[in-house]
């Protein structure tokens, strides 16, 4: 199996950012694809067993391509095996370390995205739709083009969705209201009343957030490191003491 067995067209349009995460998901894919692969072989015939050991050579070699274009180490600095040498043990640990490595990457996905966002309580939730209900009723009424209206209820309707979440994402509701807070600066009509709304609804945002943070005891958390599987012994160190003082010819 090659790259395009493992990534079809389109797979990659919605990449995280985050190289680690690019990375994860990359990952995620081309597993999907080698499980379905596997499915369809029997490793009990020696046809099959070869095609086998093919596609999870292949899923290697785009797991470390992938490695190397995010620069995640120490993938992106390691050896392809070479194809006749390839044997199932290889793969084994290959997947054992690779398995270490996304889920310290995941975790810590998952660390950062709860201080990126804000759980609220039912009322502060009742309330945010309140607000979005206003906001839009603010929005039809100003003099602005209706394709642009209809855009800004788009952004609504995102941010909507994103209060159905037990954690509001920040970033999102951040993007959401300065995109209606762009639009409406463009009119005199009505923009009071947008700004105030746009306000409460940053204000109650912040104040959960202030409450989650004084719960959870948190401050700002530093970038995470991902941590070998296994202590990588070094390489044995040479003493030129050790030489004998005569060098035959």
């Amino acid at each position: 199996m090659e790259y395009f067995d493992f990534i079809k067209p389109g797979d990659l349009d919605n990449l995280p950012e985050d190289p680690q995460l690019a990375f994860s998901e990359v990952v995620r894919i081309a597993q999907a694809r080698l499980v379905e692969r596997l499915e369809t072989l029997d490793s009990g015939e020696h046809g099959d067993w070869t095609l086998i050991l093919e596609a999870k050579h292949g899923f290697q070699n785009v797991a470390i391509g992938a490695a190397r274009k995010f620069r995640i180490e120490p993938f992106a600095s390691a050896e392809m095996p070479i194809v006749r040498n390839y044997s199932d043990e290889d793969y084994r640990q290959f997947r054992a370390d690779l398995s270490h490595y996304i889920t310290q990457i995941m975790l810590n996905a998952a660390e950062a995205d709860r201080s990126q966002s804000i759980p609220v309580r039912e009322e502060t939730r009742q309330s945010l739709r309140t607000y979005v209900y206003h906001l839009r009723q603010a929005i039809d009424n100003t003099s602005l083009p209706d394709w642009r209206k209809v855009r800004l209820h788009d952004a609504l309707t995102k941010f909507e969705q994103e209060i159905t979440r037990p954690r509001i994402r920040f970033g999102v509701a951040v993007q959401v209201l300065m995109t209606v807070l762009n639009a409406g600066a463009t009119v005199t009509d009505h923009w009071d009343g947008i700004v105030r709304i746009t306000n409460n609804i940053v204000r109650e945002l912040a104040v959960a957030k202030e409450a989650d943070n004084e719960q959870r005891h948190v401050s700002a958390i530093p970038p995470a490191l991902l941590v070998a599987p296994r202590k990588v012994e070094p390489p044995p160190s040479f003493d030129r003491n050790e030489m004998d003082d005569e060098i035959p010819f």
